[in-house]
């Protein structure tokens, strides 16, 4: 417990900190995201030691989930401990402190407070809230609370409810299975520690795959991409009414995209100095992504690729990406970044598609894209050109050939026949 004279920082979670505000002297904690207080006696009325004992209590029922939100519980323990000043002590009889006596959890087994217990499990075997796995996992419990409504039905957030809740969240099949993994071994962990009878997640099945995602990335033919290009570079989908930038400040980021194809995140990220113009090669070895605070500039991170490769793209003497390379990198920084926003920070790419992309596929009647579609067009222009498979992947970082096979497959779409085996043989 730590003691301040005046502070306006929060507690950490779990813990109680005792705050002296003038005459003013109070415990300051949070609960279920919700700060409390609880006003002390003055100074002299009770012992450092007895303030001890009493913020224990409220931090051992905090960890439990058994903590009294009408404060009645902590309020008379104050009121039992705290010595009565009103009246002076006797010269001959000696101020008696009351005895602090340990607190002991009341023998009623307490109700299972899940997202309490995961948390615990995550802490006990070591899984580190730094990998998203665990930490959305666990953000999803402990937003879920005590209930949720389901189908305007309160339904009381348990283990044996899990499988239930979990299908209610409307999750992508990859989340989904994620979400299942880990809270599959936490409650076979539960079920070892003795703690649960039955594992109600290992029945629940995986979802499967669905073609939703692959479609925002599958190619377009060349004349369309062309034309996305010229309506970005025109403003030719602006909104009449729209007070914010045009479309035409980002055309040099979607041309760099659909020209090198590139992962988003690693076109955010080049900086000048990965531009040997003499050489003509780009240099893509970091990407600025984005974290789990956001996509926005103040909350990207310099980063090593997806794949923690270095690749090189060359690049052609006076091509419509050189020219645009030149333009941007003129009288700039060797450590500034390529593209920016009109703000002059890093660009974001989920803006880029909800204002630009969206707008202009929209004006030009195309099916539904993300910005990833650009690095599939580029794939299959590489294919078409005569590249093998083991080209397109040193120039695209995809570590798994996998996907471009299917690329290459979407791409070469005629039938070959089975061929003739030679044989010598005679009938």
């Amino acid at each position: 417990m730590g003691t301040r004279k005046e502070s306006r920082k929060r507690a950490s979670k779990g813990s109680v900190s005792l705050q002296e505000l003038g005459a003013t002297r109070r415990f300051k904690y949070r609960y279920q995201g919700e700060p409390k207080y609880l006003t002390l006696p003055p100074k002299k009325t009770l012992t450092a030691l007895l303030e001890k004992q009493i913020s224990k209590v409220i931090e051992l029922d905090i960890s439990m989930g058994t903590h009294d939100n009408t404060q009645a519980r902590y309020k008379e323990m104050i009121r039992q401990r705290s010595t009565d000043t009103t009246i002076a002590p006797s010269r001959t009889q000696p101020l008696v402190i009351p005895k602090v006596v340990e607190y002991i959890p009341p023998s009623v087994e307490q109700p299972l407070i899940v997202h309490i217990a995961l948390k615990e499990y995550l802490k006990t075997t070591g899984r580190s809230l730094d990998k998203d796995l665990y930490h959305w996992t666990l953000i999803m419990v402990q937003n879920w609370g005590e209930s949720v409504i389901i189908d305007e039905e309160e339904i009381p957030v348990t283990i044996d409810n899990m499988p239930q809740l979990l299908q209610n969240m409307g999750y992508s099949p990859k989340t989904f299975n994620n979400r299942k993994l880990v809270l599959n071994d936490f409650c076979a962990w539960m079920v070892r520690k003795k703690r649960i009878d039955d594992n109600p997640m290992q029945d629940v099945p995986g979802r499967r795959k669905t073609d939703q995602k692959i479609s925002l990335h599958r190619i377009l033919p060349d004349e369309d991409v062309e034309n996305i290009l010229n309506a970005i570079r025109t403003d030719k989908f602006v909104h009449k009414e729209s007070h914010r930038y045009n479309h035409s400040h980002y055309y040099p980021i979607f041309l760099f995209l659909a020209e090198t194809g590139v992962r988003p995140a690693e076109a955010i990220g080049v900086q000048v100095k990965k531009i040997n113009f003499k050489n003509r090669i780009i240099t893509i070895d970091q990407a600025l992504a984005r974290t789990r605070e956001g996509t926005a500039a103040a909350y990207r991170v310099m980063k090593a690729t997806k794949m923690e490769d270095s690749r090189e793209l060359p690049f052609h003497k006076n091509s419509s990406l050189e020219r645009m390379l030149l333009v941007q990198c003129k009288d700039r920084d060797p450590d500034e970044l390529v593209f920016l926003s009109p703000n002059g920070v890093a660009c974001d790419d989920r803006a880029l598609n909800e204002t630009v992309l969206e707008a202009v596929l929209k004006g030009l009647r195309l099916e539904a894209r993300s910005i990833y579609f650009f690095r599939s067009c580029f794939c299959s222009r590489c294919f078409r050109d005569g590249m093998d498979i083991k080209s397109v992947q040193a120039l695209s970082g995809h570590k798994d050939a996998t996907v471009l096979l299917n690329i290459y497959a979407e791409v070469m779409g005629d039938k070959k026949s089975i061929p003739i085996r030679r044989t010598t043989a005679t009938s």
